[in-house]
């Protein structure tokens, strides 16, 4: 059994309008969060650190870094939002 809703011309374009709306959101959400997450070597260049003083940061718990996997090992990564956190704040 088939059901079958009909809509108006408007309510459709009305549909359409918000549905791109939508996505065009979701697409700025999706680049901006991508732009969130750094590798340590980026993170590095930001901070303009080399990757030696970058770990010194790590251990003494100044940067924190986030596994990629559940099992934390192998890469990780860095939050955009934090860096700019501690460069506010004069940590870094």
């Amino acid at each position: 059994m088939e059901n079958n809703i009909t809509v108006s011309a408007k309510e459709w374009r009305e549909a359409q309008s918000i549905w791109m709306r939508i996505e065009e959101k979701l697409s700025k959400l999706l680049e901006e969060k991508e732009n969130e997450i750094l590798t340590p070597s980026e993170a590095c260049k930001i901070l303009r650190i080399s990757r030696s003083t970058y770990q010194r940061y790590v251990q003494n718990g100044i940067i924190e870094q986030h596994p990629f996997n559940e099992q934390k090992q192998g890469k990780v990564f860095v939050l955009r939002s934090s860096l700019n956190k501690l460069i506010e704040e004069g940590r870094l």
